[in-house]
């Protein structure tokens, strides 16, 4: 797992000139030539050092979590009220769902006992991509259509199949992406730095939890319990720093905002069908107290307080969108809780084609949507 690097490393990650790197790959010699200064790179920022990283990710995953970890410190290191003792690892795993947590290392990981460790689950960013999508575009059809609730098909059916692939495989890894609707291809850049927001809230709020030094909660092993307050505090720095974030590698300061707040609409999507399939309290706050208790802290600690105040206020109508087009599909879910429940035990079975599973998933609860919302109109 990759320990985060010093917070002046990344952000000469960023300087390199990679199409300068590879533009002259014209022979045997020039390609070895390559070869070794990615090479010097990789040694450069520790990435080829087993001990500081997993080898799930290739290169570019590890040198984005590299560079998002080093803004993160480097972001800690510039405030006076925060102190970073030690950096955490960080990595991935690849079960494809959309979480991460920080944790102690147990006896026998590398990193050595005790060490901190944040582990990204490699379906975060899928998660966080179709998110932002769906949080940008709900936004805007609620403009179009002044009614909660009401949106496009498209939308709708990123949520439905969000819910299918959550519901059998707890993943969204599955979940393609759309395009945006010709003419609205100027909202890209705010997707993109929707995603980007979500990604650094989750990591920040991992690193919030270590800078509260409430790891006990976390560890290997516990029952998972945590105070409510602590997740509101952790949530606190993560939009903090995510803010700082944004305001460092995009020009859409909205999105610093918007991106936490549709992170815990999934959040709270994802509890809705755990509720469903397999009712357990996750030990944490109710996503809807999270995401009142952020847009406060938004309101009254992000400067300038009228802008951010403005943009909590449009996140909040995000979110409620969001919600709201989610009161349509999880009747259906409901419904078709036993059907999704016999796909749902085919796919822990391990003996079909799961990418298939989840196909018929996807396609089963839109049609049984389509077809609910035609009845009911």
């Amino acid at each position: 797992m990759s320990a985060a690097l010093p917070a002046t490393i990344p952000s000469n990650l960023g300087e390199i000139d990679f199409t300068k790197l590879f533009a002259e790959t014209t022979s045997p010699e020039a390609e070895d030539e390559i070869r070794q200064q990615v090479d010097n790179l990789l040694h450069q920022y520790r990435l080829d050092d087993p001990t500081q990283w997993s080898q799930y990710e290739p290169p570019g995953i590890a040198w984005g979590l590299a560079k998002l970890c080093g803004r993160i410190e480097r972001t800690i290191k510039s405030a006076q009220s925060w102190s970073l003792n030690s950096v955490p690892a960080v990595g991935t795993l690849a079960t494809g769902q959309p979480v991460a947590v920080i944790q102690t290392a147990p006896d026998d990981a590398v990193p050595p006992k005790d060490h901190t460790v944040i582990v990204v689950e490699n379906g975060t960013f899928e998660f966080a991509a179709r998110l932002a999508q769906v949080g940008v575009m709900s936004l805007l059809e609620f403009d179009h259509y002044e009614t909660f609730g009401m949106s496009s098909p498209a939308t709708a059916q990123i949520l439905c199949d969000i819910a299918a692939s959550q519901s059998i495989a707890d993943s969204s890894l599955d979940v393609s992406a759309r395009k945006l609707p010709p003419g609205l291809e100027n909202l890209k850049p705010l997707v993109d730095a929707t995603c980007h927001a979500i990604i650094a809230f989750i990591l920040s709020h991992e690193y919030g939890h270590l800078l509260s030094d409430d790891l006990a909660s976390h560890h290997m092993g516990s029952d998972g319990v945590v105070e409510p307050e602590v997740e509101y505090e952790a949530d606190a720095v993560g939009a903090a720093i995510t803010k700082c974030v944004i305001d460092e590698t995009t020009d859409q300061p909205f999105a610093a905002v918007l991106g936490p707040v549709l992170y815990l609409a999934g959040v709270n999507i994802r509890d809705r069908l755990n509720a469903i399939f397999d009712p357990d309290d996750n030990g944490h706050p109710p996503a809807d107290k999270r995401k009142d208790e952020l847009l406060e802290v938004i309101r009254s600690v992000l400067e300038p307080k009228e802008k951010y105040g403005t943009y909590a206020e449009r996140a909040a109508t995000a979110y409620k969108q969001v919600m709201s087009i989610w009161e349509h599909i999880e009747p259906v879910v409901r419904t078709e809780r036993d059907e999704l429940q016999h796909i749902r035990d085919l796919y822990k079975d391990r003996d079909s084609d799961l990418l298939m599973l989840r196909i018929f998933a996807m396609r089963s609860l839109w049609s049984c949507y389509t077809q609910s919302t035609a009845d009911s109109s």
